[in-house]
């Protein structure tokens, strides 16, 4: 079923045999958007998200350790481990400016990308999820929530190699 868009209708039709045959029209809501053409865009991107992942997936173990106010001046810690999640890691190469050192300097940042309902929290002074890959110990040090008309599609972290 193909979809066209035409002043304040939209037409679906499908076309058989060269004959097209129009299924039904409507008006958009004043926002001018449908909700079945932006979950399909926002679909799209996560099942493409997944594809990526599954070309090369690492299945990580994190282990979140957590710190709350104990209500006198102190902290209680804890630790969890969190179930199986897939994720791609992968390096990039990019510039960054150094201040202490004055200028741009090309460094190599490792990266990865999750699922978009994937459970991860930035590093701080209060959470720190940490995974080991590979015989390599990982810190996420930063989530950025990938977006599309405000639904997250996928999420990108940035990880430190302990």
């Amino acid at each position: 079923m193909l979809s066209i868009r035409y002043k304040p209708i939209i037409l679906a039709f499908e076309i058989v045999d060269l004959n097209i045959k129009i299924i039904k029209y409507f008006k958009p809501p004043l926002g001018g958007f449908f909700i079945g053409e932006i979950m399909s865009v926002i679909t799209s991107t996560r099942n493409q998200q997944l594809n990526i992942i599954a070309q090369n997936p690492a299945a990580i173990i994190i282990t979140r350790k957590s710190k709350v106010s104990d209500g006198a001046g102190g902290w209680t810690s804890s630790e969890s481990t969190l179930d199986s999640q897939d994720i791609r890691i992968y390096s990039k190469r990019t510039r960054t400016l150094v201040v202490e050192e004055g200028g741009y300097h090309s460094v190599r940042v490792t990266k990865a990308i999750a699922k978009y309902d994937a459970d991860f929290i930035r590093y701080s002074a209060t959470n720190e999820d940490k995974f080991t890959h590979d015989s390599k110990n990982w810190r996420v040090f930063s989530v950025i929530n990938q977006k599309i008309k405000g639904e997250i599609v996928y999420k990108e972290l940035e990880l430190e190699q302990l």
